[in-house]
């Protein structure tokens, strides 16, 4: 009986990762879009980020245990002429480290223009409306990415229409970013500073068109390809 491989904890956990990272993205977008925007709403975000760094330490240790899971069922495996189970590239977790830190600093510099006693003035009207539907869609690419890291397949590929809208709405951004110079810089840099958070999370979790999850990630991983390698190398060569 071979000891049981821990890989599905890490799909599992990225899922989930990617998952709330999501939830959360949808809840500052609706809060914003409905001018809820005050120290509770910033409190119940601040929260949200705060369980995703708890996630992904969760995801660390399903890491620390997969790769000693491989470790130890490599040689068995080879034996048995059967591959390890196809886990996903290390690469993913500092991808997802990255968006949760991110997010993190998102939900603090909405914590900050929301409280009252501070100095900068968050933006409102039609370009906060604007925001929260970025915010939304970015939201969405992570949901999409949650459910093909669990198997599941969309039936069509979203990433060249999000894509698009997405643009389309940080073009209309930047202009309103012009706009809110007038009306002092405070409220400015606020924008500016929002707009530039979402774009290091569009950047981490939005795909180019055409490219989905499956061709971010590779069909196997270090450990795999190693193990592969040393099975490919131990077997006896026909004559």
């Amino acid at each position: 009986m071979l000891p049981p491989i821990h890989l599905r904890d890490v799909r599992e956990n990225l899922a989930a990762l990617a998952r709330e990272a999501g939830d959360l993205l949808h809840s500052v977008a609706a809060d914003l879009r409905e001018t809820r925007w005050d120290a509770q709403s910033a409190a119940d975000w601040s929260r949200q980020a705060a369980w995703l760094e708890r996630r992904l330490d969760a995801l660390y240790s399903a890491r620390s245990w997969s790769r000693e899971s491989l470790r130890l069922t490599s040689g068995p495996l080879r034996r048995l002429h059967r591959g390890p189970t196809v886990v996903p590239p290390e690469d993913e977790d500092q991808r997802w480290s990255r968006v949760t830190g991110s997010l993190t600093a998102l939900t603090r510099s909405l914590a900050v223009a929301a409280d009252e006693h501070r100095t900068p003035v968050p933006p409102e009207g039609p370009v906060l409306d604007l925001y929260a539907r970025l915010l939304r869609l970015i939201g969405d690419a992570c949901h999409t990415e949650a459910r093909e890291l669990v198997g599941e397949r969309a039936d069509t590929d979203p990433a060249e229409a999000t894509g698009a809208s997405m643009e389309e709405l940080h073009r209309r951004l930047q202009e309103g970013l012009r706009e809110q110079a007038g009306h002092g810089a405070g409220r400015t840099a606020v924008l500016g500073a929002l707009l530039l958070q979402a774009e290091n999370l569009w950047a981490e979790i939005v795909p180019e068109p055409h490219t989905s999850h499956e061709t971010r990630e590779p069909h196997e991983s270090n450990e795999t390809r190693e193990s592969n390698e040393s099975r490919e190398s131990n077997e006896p060569v026909e004559q």
